[in-house]
């Protein structure tokens, strides 16, 4: 009977200690797990990619020197794509008074990556205010090896928005968003787009070039989500016109305001100098 107590005994606390020891492991495993995560740092946004299943897409460097990279599995890089002015070389251009001039030809190069890894976009064009048939606005989606899945041709002598709150970027949904203007000095008859990921257009406001002349966008503003976008603009008034993206419902406020933040579940807050005021958008659809 005691030599059976004793085996009984012996067997619990075995069981205690392998159960111990497993939780240990396992602590111990996941400390080492989250330390071995892959984090990818960009302009807006942090990948993590903590099975590494995949191929890691990021954007690496600061202000005039970055670039997106695309690395396998194990980190290594695959491929590279410069961001900023990139020169294309010299070229024989004639100016407007006829004459032909040999210059360099600077090609300005944009883009963001998709949060998930999945891939990147960019968006290209040549800096010149020479009207030129070549000089195509090209709009590229990528894929986690760098390979191109699609492109779509804007326009030509098309450049994309060059100030803060202006440039391209991509939603935690995939919508890619960019604002457009003519290849002049001043931008003009811009508008705004938006793609899915696929390709599929979503949104372009204004879309048409006589409601361009009397909205001239000031720049652009999208939730984290990619549900909710904000425009301001000026002409014959200064207002800001949201957008639904998901049901495709839009409102004007018809008031001059700047978009201080939209958040995901709609909720907006303006400002114009000292005022601010905070609108709900599903009170609203």
């Amino acid at each position: 009977m005691k030599k059976t107590l004793m085996t009984s005994a012996v067997i619990l606390f075995a069981v205690f200690v392998y159960a111990q020891g497993k939780n240990g492991v396992t602590q111990t495993a996941n400390e080492e797990y989250k330390s071995q995560e892959h984090v990818t740092q960009t302009a807006k946004s942090v990948i993590v990619d903590k099975e590494k299943k995949h191929n890691r897409v990021g954007i690496a460097g600061k202000d005039d020197v970055r670039e997106i990279y695309f690395e396998d599995k194990k980190g290594n890089k695959i491929k590279s794509i410069k961001l900023g002015h990139i020169s294309l070389g010299k070229r024989k251009l004639k100016s407007e008074n006829g004459a032909v001039e040999e210059v360099n030809v600077i090609e300005n190069v944009t883009g963001d990556v998709f949060k998930d890894g999945s891939g990147a976009v960019i968006a290209k064009h040549k800096l010149s205010y020479n009207i030129e048939d070549d000089n195509v606005l090209e709009v590229e989606r990528l894929d986690e090896n760098g390979e191109k899945k699609w492109k779509k041709e804007i326009g030509a002598n098309r450049v994309l928005g060059s100030d803060k709150g202006r440039k391209l970027e991509v939603a935690n949904n995939g919508f890619i968003v960019f604002l457009v203007g003519d290849n002049d000095e001043y931008e003009s008859n811009a508008a705004i787009y938006v793609y899915d990921s696929s390709g599929k257009e979503i949104l372009c406001y204004p879309d048409n070039s006589d409601d361009r002349a009397d909205k001239i966008i000031n720049r652009y503003q999208i939730s984290p989500n990619g549900r909710y976008l904000g425009i301001e603009y000026r002409g014959k008034k200064s207002s800001v016109v949201f957008f639904d993206l998901e049901n495709g419902k839009s409102w004007d406020v018809d008031e001059k305001w700047a978009i201080d933040s939209i958040s995901d579940n709609g909720i907006i807050n303006l400002y114009f100098k000292s005022k601010t005021k905070k609108i709900d958008l599903n009170e609203k659809r």
